[in-house]
């Protein structure tokens, strides 16, 4: 089974060769989750960008592409897919890794079925407000 997500992901990057390295760690650390890179790979899609790995994160296939935009000087990522249940604990925990590579004011927001998370980065920290 799985669910419908809409994903919103506002970030302004402070290190970014810092938050690839990391993601990429984590990714290889996370045995729970799929990133199903086989496929990405096929299609162009790699880990060694920072554009890339939000693809991979937010479901970015062909024809169901990630949004990629920019408001007030943040870089957006958007996208609305399926995904498996436990995908939600796959975006918060990326969101968290990444924190210390990123500006405050950077966001995670998600909507998920009939709910939402929303996640800012304040004063450093990684911050769950819904």
């Amino acid at each position: 089974m799985g669910a419908c997500y809409s994903v919103r992901l506002k970030v302004k990057l402070q290190d970014e060769q810092g938050a690839i390295k990391a993601l990429n760690d984590h990714m290889a650390n996370n045995t729970r989750a799929n990133y199903s890179l086989d496929e990405y790979a096929e299609q162009g899609v790699t880990t060694e960008t920072f554009d890339d790995l939000m693809r991979i994160f937010l479901a970015g296939w062909k024809g169901q592409e990630v949004v990629i935009g920019e408001a007030k000087g943040f870089t957006v990522y958007e996208n609305d897919f399926d995904a498996s249940y436990g995908w939600e604990v796959v975006l918060m925990d990326m969101f968290e890794v990444l924190t210390p590579f990123v500006k405050n004011g950077s966001e995670l927001f998600m909507y998920v079925e009939n709910d939402y998370d929303r996640l800012v980065v304040k004063n450093g920290k990684c911050v769950q407000e819904h």
